[in-house]
């Protein structure tokens, strides 16, 4: 293929459309009369061929009832859509009591099992220990209390 088969190719379908300009219109009509390459080309023969078919046929309207046949099958589709949602709602609706049933079995179960793996502490045992760092603590001088107090402080920092 050369240089004007190239172009030839670009200009092809709008020759056939017979949209080109004058000039283009009769390089095409040159080139194909001259270039057996293109004028044999199998896909270029089946796109004239066609495109010449399409040229024949008629324009087809619709008939006079179109529009309500349509509309009709409009009404019909979306009636058999209601009727649908309306028969999974009512399945839903005897769906939903056992779902709710086994929901708060459920959550009985686990309520229950919560309830029963909690360990209780005492704080009895917690404000002894306290008490007795407040007994040592009010012993000791004013400089060994603040050096507690510094310590008491950095340790609950590091917790």
């Amino acid at each position: 293929m050369n240089n004007n088969c190239h172009y030839f190719e670009n200009l092809f379908i709008d020759y056939i459309n017979e949209t080109l300009s004058k000039k283009d219109n009769l390089f095409c009509k040159e080139h194909l009369s001259t270039c057996n390459i293109c004028k044999l080309n199998p896909m270029f023969l089946e796109i004239s061929s066609n495109w010449k078919k399409l040229d024949k046929w008629s324009d087809i309207s619709p008939s006079k009832n179109f529009m309500a046949k349509l509309q009709h099958e409009i009404v019909l589709l979306e009636e058999k859509r209601r009727v649908l949602w309306f028969k999974l709602d009512n399945l839903f609706s005897f769906v939903k009591i056992p779902i709710m049933s086994i929901l708060l079995i459920l959550f009985s179960i686990t309520n229950n099992f919560v309830e029963t793996n909690t360990k209780t502490v005492s704080l009895r045992d917690q404000g002894e220990i306290i008490q007795e760092n407040v007994k040592k603590i009010s012993e000791l001088k004013v400089n060994d209390l603040l050096l507690g107090l510094k310590t008491i402080y950095k340790t609950g920092e590091n917790k």
